[in-house]
């Protein structure tokens, strides 16, 4: 491989990897904000459900009548690990890249 290629598959490595950084942020303001809405939804239930019901079933009351925020807090949690994932292995491609320029340019000298 050339470095000319090398160079360019390098700089889209760079670009994918500014745009997972963006989608970690975003993810990760998404996780925050679920889990924030699921905390609020789950102390409202614990309050309305403890005029009515014994102490030992409230938590898993709770849990049942908040199960759409609690789905959408699991779900924004997983997208976030698979974003990290994902820009884990783009600095991995980045580093393997950057060794073959390093190969290539010792070669040449």
């Amino acid at each position: 491989m050339d470095l000319l290629s090398l160079n360019k598959l390098l700089y889209q490595c760079t670009k994918k990897l500014d745009e997972a950084r963006k989608d970690i942020i975003k993810q990760a303001k998404e996780f925050a904000e679920s889990e924030k809405d699921y905390t609020i939804s789950m102390a409202a239930a614990t309050i309305k459900l403890k005029e009515t019901e014994k102490a030992t079933h409230i938590d898993r009351l709770a849990k049942g009548e908040c199960y759409k925020e609690k789905y959408r807090r699991d779900l924004a949690e997983q997208l976030l690990k698979a974003y990290q994932a994902n820009a884990k292995s783009l600095q991995a491609e980045m580093t393997a890249l950057q060794s073959l320029l390093k190969y290539q340019n010792e070669m040449g000298e």
